[in-house]
This record gives structure tokens, C-alpha cells and sequence, in this order.
């Protein structure tokens, strides 16, 4: 199935809108999510310097001295999620303080005590705020705290520092692991965490809208590109519409030229097509009425020129016949009237034939349909060809059930077959003369065993005055006339004529004749 212009420019408009969203949202989300994690990062590092135990005496905030929010002071707000690994820490110092230059470091307070009555949300995200302190040589008397992440704390047991994700039960979460060092040793490892369920739905939502938003755009996309290449095409559709109803009346067809775009170049030249097309048209036509002129003159002419030549031609031949049969004339003379008798019915034969194509030109050529005998008319062809069945002439005739046709009309048919036949027959060689029962109707035909006919002549053989051989005279190569006829009558029956034929191989000609001729 081949779609239309309008159609293929609207899909093309629909995918480079899709790839065009695809590749703008993925980089949005991309960047938005990276800056979230980013901040999450600095929030993290921030509270893990202010809630460890390196920090100078007397420096508060909201890790609170120790290992739990400030007293009084809430947990930093604001902060937006991303989706980047410490790619924030760019330009933060990471170094640890000297103790020469902040003072004394003070002994950690108590675990941070979340206080009663809080729900259990509540008091869970109070926990995950507070950060956890795994001293390096633990306190057998304050039990081990469970770590965020245990990768991140082997890292910063390391020296590394780390952020990592994890999960808190079902919740996932953000955490930082850094080495704690005072005075150049390190102490132990500080963790802080930050739940990640708002980036997390961040990203869902992200992806809702990416999944609702492209296909709702590119149905937009579609249906405006629908509407604006309809638009666009208009033009066209005009000038095809024109095309198509272009004919011999509606040649002076114009159409309207407007602006100077490409449209309105395409209405100029076909404007200027038509009008060349009306101007060759128009000499065509004065050409063919000139033709057809000229044709009928030659009709009328060769109408009227036969029919004038039957009587001067019937007195030759009357005349010949009595110079023949009076006995005072010389023998001499008398072979020389013969000639002139037989040169006359041979013309008479031509003027006949002649006749019979005026009359179908002309539209004039009537028949007259009837049952025929097929023996009768097979007798009286072979009497008017001088001919016999014997061992030159063969008969093949089938019985048919409808034999309807014109009776000369047919014999006329069936003698210029056979004359044919005999004339590239050699002697020795055969003439069949068949006739054979077909779906439709009958077939009609005469096969010969002479010379045959080249392949390139079979499709002129029907022409008038076609000769296969130009240099042979008329008393050896016939008219020209013999197939013309046989074609002319038997389309005028409305059948049909074929000719086979091989050089070397003999002749078959077929007239076809419906039964309902």
C-alpha cells in the first residue's frame, strides 16, 4: 500500500517530533536528576562535618555538637534530589581541621534520644537524620551501631570518603561514609543518610509525563501535520485535477497564478503546457480533417473508377470471345484476342476486389446471411478456381451444426485462400482445404505444403497491395488484394483471420466465423 505525500510528510513531521522530545526530556531529566543528587551530596557532607567529632569546640548547628540534630537548630531544608555520585563536591574543602587553629575537640554528647509519643514516620525519619559515629576502637560499654551501608563503611574505614545507595527497611535512601581523622589519625567513620523517596518519585513522575506527553505530541503533530500538508498540497491537487480533466474541449483550461513560490511557478508552466498542447492539438486536428478528406476522395474515387471500368472491360472481353470463335481470322490473331480476354478478366477480377474494399470503407458493404451447405460451397469455390480434389486438392470437411454465412461472401473468401495457396504451391506439393467445428463457432481454413513465409512478412501479409517479393510481376505474385479481402469479409461476419507459417514448412490460414453470423 503506497501512501500519499500528505500522509508521509505527516509521519515524518510525527517521528523527527518524537526523536526531538525523546532526546530534549531524556537530557532534562538527565541533567534535573544529577542536580538533585548533587545537593542531596553537599547536604550529606555538610551534616557529616558538622556532626562529627573533629569539629572545633563551640561550633553548632543542626548536628547539634554530636551524633544527632542540634538542639534546637532543625536539619537543613530545601535541598533538591539528583541523580550524581559526589559530582558536587567540586571546590569543598575535604580537609580535616587542625586542632592548632580551632581549639580543643570536645567529647561526643550522648546518642541522640528521639522522644516519645512521635508515630512511627515520624520517629523513623528523625533516625534516619541522625548521623552514626563507628569509632575506630570501640567502646565495649556503648553497644555497636548498625551501619547505612556496610560497603560505604569498609570504604571509609579505608581513608575513602563515600556516598552510596541503600535502602532502610523499603525506603531508599542516600549515604555518605567519611573517615574521621584528629591530628592526622584517623578516629573512625562518620555516616549520614537522607531518604530518597521524593527523588525517587520525581523520577516516576518524570516518566509518567514523558509516557503521556510524547504520544499525546505526536497525535498533535500528526493531526496538525494532517491539516497544515492538506493545506500545502491544496495547490497541487488543483493542478493534478486540472490534468486529469484536460481533453480536445478543455484546452483553453487556466489556471489561477498567484505570488511568486513554487506553486505558482507550477501554475505558470502548466498554463503554458496547455496552451502549447491546445496550438499542437489544434494543427493536429486541421491535419486529420485533411486526411480524412483525402481519404474519402480516394474511396469515392476508387468506387467510381471500378464501376466506370466494368463496361469498356465487359466490351473487351465480348469482343475477344467473338474474335475467337470467327474463323476467318488468322490463328495468330486469335491466340492475341485470347490474351486480351484473359488480361481482361483479370482485371475485372481486380475491379472486383477493389469494389468490395470501396464498399466496406465506405460502410456500405452489406451481406446477406443464410444456412449454407458446406459441400455446396466447397464445389462451387473449387469450380471457380479451375480445381479439383484429386492429388493437389485435399478436403478435410467436418460436419458443423451452424454454417450460417454470405454465401459469396464466403466463396470469395475460400477462392482467394486457395488461388494463393496454388500460386506458392510447388507441383508435387498439396493444398488442404478444411473446415472444423470450434467453441463460438467454425474455422474455415487452407493449408499448403510451399515455400513457407518469413516471420517479419506475417504482419503485413493483410496490408493492400503488399507483396512479399517486390521484383515478381503481377501475373506471378498476385495483387496484393487476395488477404485484404479475406480479412475485410470476415471481420465484416465478425470473425477473425490467422496466418501461420514457417519458410520451408508450407502456409496455414484460419478464418474464424462466429455462429452467430
Amino acid at each position: 500500500m503506497t501512501l500519499s505525500l500528505r500522509a508521509r510528510l505527516s509521519l515524518w513531521n510525527a517521528a523527527v517530533l518524537a526523536a526531538a522530545l525523546l532526546i530534549v526530556s531524556t537530557v532534562l531529566i538527565f541533567i534535573t536528576q544529577r542536580m538533585m543528587l548533587d545537593s542531596i551530596d553537599r547536604e550529606l557532607l555538610a551534616r557529616s562535618l558538622r556532626a562529627g567529632p573533629d569539629r572545633p569546640r563551640g561550633q553548632g548547628g543542626p548536628g547539634g555538637g554530636g551524633f544527632g540534630p542540634g538542639r534546637g537548630q532543625p536539619p537543613l531544608q530545601g535541598q533538591n534530589p539528583g541523580e550524581n555520585r559526589g559530582s558536587g563536591l567540586r571546590g569543598m574543602r575535604q580537609t580535616q581541621s587542625n586542632p592548632a587553629e580551632q581549639g580543643t575537640f570536645g567529647q561526643s554528647p550522648p546518642p541522640f534520644v528521639i522522644p516519645d509519643g512521635l508515630d512511627s514516620e515520624t520517629a523513623h525519619l528523625l533516625n534516619l537524620l541522625r548521623p552514626r559515629f563507628f569509632p575506630a576502637n570501640p567502646d565495649s560499654a556503648r553497644p555497636p551501631e548498625n551501619p547505612w551501608s556496610e560497603s560505604g563503611l569498609r570504604a571509609a574505614q579505608n581513608g575513602q570518603l563515600t556516598f552510596s545507595a541503600d535502602k532502610e527497611g523499603e525506603r531508599p535512601i542516600r549515604v555518605i561514609s567519611r573517615p574521621v581523622r584528629v591530628n592526622g589519625q584517623q578516629i573512625g567513620v562518620i555516616q549520614a543518610a537522607t531518604n530518597l523517596e521524593p527523588l525517587e518519585n520525581l523520577r516516576r513522575v518524570q516518566r509518567l509525563l514523558l509516557l503521556a506527553l510524547i504520544p499525546g505530541s505526536i497525535l498533535l503533530a500528526t493531526a496538525g501535520g494532517l491539516f497544515l500538508s492538506g493545506r500545502a498540497l491544496r495547490p497541487i491537487e488543483v493542478v493534478t485535477q486540472a490534468a486529469e480533466k484536460i481533453d480536445l474541449d478543455t484546452l483553453n483550461t487556466k489556471l489561477p497564478v498567484r505570488g511568486d513560490d513554487e506553486i505558482a511557478r507550477l501554475s505558470q508552466r502548466f498554463n503554458e503546457m496547455v496552451e502549447r498542447l491546445g496550438e499542437s492539438a489544434a494543427v493536429k486536428q486541421r491535419f486529420l480533417d485533411q486526411q480524412a478528406e483525402l481519404l474519402d476522395q480516394q474511396r469515392r474515387f476508387n468506387a467510381d473508377v471500378s464501376h466506370e471500368l466494368r463496361t469498356p472491360l465487359t466490351r473487351i472481353k465480348l469482343v475477344a470471345e467473338s474474335a475467337q470463335l470467327d474463323d476467318s481470322l488468322p490463328d495468330d490473331t486469335k491466340e492475341r484476342f485470347t490474351t486480351i480476354e484473359q488480361a481482361s478478366d483479370a482485371m475485372s477480377h481486380l475491379i472486383e476486389q477493389m469494389l468490395v474494399l470501396a464498399r466496406s470503407d465506405a460502410g456500405a458493404l452489406s451481406l446477406s446471411l443464410s444456412d449454407l451447405n458446406p459441400h455446396d460451397v466447397v464445389s462451387r469455390t473449387l469450380m471457380l478456381a479451375g480445381m479439383s480434389e484429386g492429388d493437389r486438392v485435399k478436403l478435410s470437411i467436418s460436419e458443423v451444426s451452424n454454417l450460417r454465412a454470405d454465401r459469396d461472401s464466403l466463396v470469395r473468401i475460400l477462392l482467394n485462400l486457395l488461388t494463393n495457396a496454388d500460386r506458392h504451391t510447388p507441383a508435387g506439393g498439396t493444398i488442404t482445404l478444411f473446415l472444423r467445428s470450434v467453441e463460438g463457432g467454425v474455422v474455415w481454413g487452407v493449408r499448403d505444403t510451399g515455400e513457407g513465409i518469413a516471420p517479419e512478412h506475417l504482419p503485413h501479409l493483410t496490408e493492400r497491395f503488399y507483396r512479399i517479393d517486390k521484383a515478381r510481376t503481377r501475373q506471378d505474385g498476385g495483387t496484393g488484394l487476395g488477404l485484404a479481402i479475406v480479412e475485410t469479409l470476415a471481420r465484416a461476419h465478425g470473425g477473425q483471420i490467422q496466418i501461420i507459417s514457417q519458410p520451408g514448412s508450407g502456409t496455414t490460414v484460419e478464418v474464424f466465423l462466429p455462429q452467430t453470423a
